[in-house]
């Protein structure tokens, strides 16, 4: 269980070095951590069969982890079940939502600049970088409008610009549309 001040540490990949940052955790006064009950619930509700309750999950976690420009720190935590469900999702345009939605993750600005905002923000800013693959699979949909999701986010992964554009010439050849 966590406590409203733990110590969390992260391992940096090909590094023994570990980070420690003291995070306090927002409550919300009922006992439970500001969001996380609800983002357990919406998580949940991401592995629904019934896709209009996936839409509403989906929309009801990016209110939780964003708002006009604003990253919460929420975001860190729903940012890998967003990009878990692109693995899974067999409807277009909730792909695109899910697509467009890590695009704003991947852009918006801590609440702050305290280390523990700044914290926040970079993991999720990570969480989407790193998933450079999973988006360049998408290209391969059926789906123009994923198709044109997948692109939209990987404009906005610089650090791999070069690759990026090698494999969208690639499939620009054989692009139907």
């Amino acid at each position: 269980m966590v406590e409203n001040s733990d110590k969390i540490q992260p391992t940096s990949r090909g590094s023994d070095r570990q980070l420690t940052v003291s995070v306090k955790f927002p409550n919300n006064g009922r006992g439970d951590f500001f969001g996380l009950a609800d983002i357990v619930n919406d998580i949940r509700h991401l592995a629904s069969d019934n896709k209009e309750v996936r839409k509403k999950a989906l929309w009801d976690l990016f209110e939780l982890c964003w708002h006009q420009g604003t990253l919460y720190w929420q975001a860190a935590f729903v940012a890998p079940f967003l990009i878990e469900r692109l693995r899974h999702e067999s409807e277009p345009d909730l792909l695109d939502i899910i697509l467009r939605n890590l695009v704003h993750l991947a852009t918006g600005f801590p609440t702050g600049k305290t280390s523990e905002e700044l914290y926040w923000a970079r993991a999720t800013y990570g969480q989407v970088y790193r998933e450079i693959d999973v988006y360049l699979d998408l290209l391969e949909h059926s789906s123009s409008q994923v198709r044109i999701a997948a692109v939209y986010i990987l404009a906005f992964c610089k650090r791999d610009a070069a690759m990026i554009c090698t494999k969208l010439c690639r499939h620009f050849d054989n692009e139907p549309e």
